[in-house]
């Protein structure tokens, strides 16, 4: 009786942890105190003691729910490097803490979550990310010129810099693909919606790399057969010509050849924004710490290493994994993003997984030029596509999802 008792007792406290009230609850918490709440008081100290507490509470859950996966596995290697590094090179603790805990509550909760119940966190993730998109666009609309500039008179809204807005439009769209799949609707309302608030962000804020990423997604959808054609929608083969062009753009600089094209008919700086000015300067800070990099430093001693203001990070992930973690760093990271890929070349005669692997391509093509690895958006992405097999046998109890060879 009493052994009965006990384990509704259980079950009840993991529902209420891992449910549909509970997931939407954590989710929300987590993902608001990454907007822009921050630079308003008294939100940002609120917002800071919650996501503290959550960060506790997950960490112990987690723990008792004792069921690791390689993905969870890699990403604390990863991490226990970084503080390694940084401890290594004598530098504060709190720094990789503030960078990364919300992260890691996001990853060990979503691992917990999707695997309890995805089509709830799913349903949960797509209207909490419609309402964050829906947010920044009416601080758009009421604030064209930003809530509050950064430094480099660089503009913010709701969701932050223009640059970061792609890693919740992109999440959003492909949460609220799958919402729909469950629903065993191809399209609604609110994926219409949805769709015509990110183009308007999008052109209005105008990030190049955030539009062609958006675009090279929004292109599948439109017209898959394209993708199909060239294999585009193969995780194996995107996650191989993502490397073959981190050596041709970044090293090489293969774009010199077509200087003549891209400057005087396309009217774009050879240098991407700067960004090729960045790397050359972080390729040579590499060069004298290649094993264990330099560790996760504040912004502001970034800035002053760069000799800019702006210059805040590498500005392309693999250069900004080997800046912080070394070599070793950037080995783990690969084989953290090839897990990912292995899970979706597994499953890549299914619909979902064609669409999540073309998602994929656009972060990747992302990644290039901006160096996001600590962004939630990155990681809800990320986790989706590692856990596309719970996703499909889900679909597969509504005899929704069907193979399409």
């Amino acid at each position: 009786m009493n052994d009965n008792l006990k384990y509704k007792k259980q079950l009840t406290i993991k529902d209420l942890f891992l449910g549909k009230y509970g997931s939407f609850f954590i989710l929300s918490i987590i993902l608001i105190s990454s907007s822009c709440v921050y630079a308003y008081e008294p939100f940002n100290e609120i917002f800071k003691y919650l996501t503290i507490i959550l960060f506790v509470i997950i960490l112990v859950g987690y723990i008792f729910y004792l069921k690791l996966n390689s993905f969870v596995c890699l990403f604390t290697i990863y991490f226990l490097l970084l503080v390694f590094s940084t401890i290594y090179n004598n530098l504060s603790l709190v720094t990789v803490f503030h960078t990364y805990y919300k992260t890691i509550s996001l990853i060990l909760y979503l691992d917990m979550a999707l695997r309890y119940n995805c089509k709830n966190v799913i349903k949960n993730l797509c209207y909490i990310l419609s309402l964050l998109v829906f947010l920044n666009f009416i601080t758009i609309i009421l604030f064209p010129n930003g809530m509050f500039q950064g430094n480099y008179n660089s503009l913010y809204w709701f969701l932050g810099y223009k640059n970061i807005h792609i890693l919740y439009f992109l999440p959003l769209i492909i949460c609220n693909i799958i919402h729909n799949k469950f629903r065993k609707k191809k399209i609604s309302l609110l994926f219409i919606f949805n769709l015509l608030m990110i183009n308007f962000e999008l052109l209005y804020c105008f990030s190049a790399n955030s539009l062609v990423t958006f675009f090279i997604f929004e292109l599948y959808l439109l017209f898959p057969f394209i993708y199909n054609k060239f294999q585009l929608t193969n995780a194996r083969r995107n996650y191989l010509l993502y490397f073959i062009s981190f050596i041709l753009i970044v090293l090489i600089r293969i774009q010199n050849i077509f200087g003549w094209f891209i400057e005087q008919i396309l009217h774009k700086s050879l240098t991407f924004t700067g960004r090729t000015f960045i790397w050359d300067i972080s390729m040579t800070y590499i060069n004298s710490k290649k094993i264990l990099g330099y560790g996760v430093e504040e912004t502001e001693i970034i800035a002053n290493k760069f000799g800019n203001i702006a210059f805040t990070h590498c500005h392309n992930t693999i250069l900004d994994l080997t800046y912080k973690g070394g070599i070793i760093s950037l080995i783990i990271f690969s084989i953290f993003l090839y897990l990912i890929v292995k899970k979706l070349y597994k499953t890549r005669h299914y619909k979902i997984s064609k669409t999540l692997s073309v998602a994929l391509l656009g972060i990747f093509l992302m990644m290039l030029f901006e160096a996001r690895q600590a962004s939630l958006g990155f990681y809800i992405i990320f986790i989706i596509c590692y856990h596309i097999d719970i996703i499909i046998n889900k679909l597969k109890e509504g005899h929704i999802e069907e193979k399409n060879i």
